[in-house]
C-alpha cells in the first residue's frame, strides 16, 4: 500500500479536500435515510435506530481518525485523497516492520559410541 512519509504527505497537502468531501458524504447518507419512507415495520425500527446512532455519533471525531498524528500515531484505517478521480479513499492501515537481524546458532548434538 502507501508508506507513511507518502499518507502523511497526501493529508497535508488534501487535508482541506477529505474533510469538505466526507462531509459531504455523511450529510448524503443522513439526507438518504431521512428519505426513507416504508410501511414496513422492520424498516421503520431499523430506520429509527440509525437516526439514534447517527445523532450520537460525534462526526468530527471520528473523521481525524483517519488523519495520522502525534494522538494516533498508527490509525486502524486512514483517509487517502485521490487526485485523479477527486474521492476519498479509506485504506487499512498496516504498521511497518522494521527488519531484524538475527543470527542463528547451531550446535552439533554429541554422540555417544557404544
Amino acid at each position: 500500500m502507501h508508506e507513511r512519509k507518502d499518507i502523511i504527505k497526501n493529508q497535508k497537502i488534501y487535508r482541506e479536500e477529505i474533510l469538505k468531501y466526507l462531509k459531504k458524504e455523511f450529510k448524503d447518507a443522513k439526507s438518504m435515510l431521512y428519505g426513507i419512507d416504508s410501511d414496513d415495520d422492520f424498516i421503520i425500527e431499523s430506520r429509527k435506530n440509525l437516526i439514534l446512532k447517527l445523532k450520537k455519533t460525534k462526526f468530527d471525531k471520528n473523521i481525524e481518525a483517519l488523519f495520522i498524528n502525534e494522538k494516533n500515531i498508527y490509525p486502524k484505517v486512514y483517509a487517502w485523497w485521490d487526485d485523479k478521480n477527486q474521492e476519498v479513499q479509506v485504506f487499512k492501515y498496516i504498521k511497518p516492520v522494521e527488519p531484524v537481524e538475527f543470527e542463528i546458532k547451531t550446535t552439533k548434538p554429541k554422540r555417544k559410541y557404544v
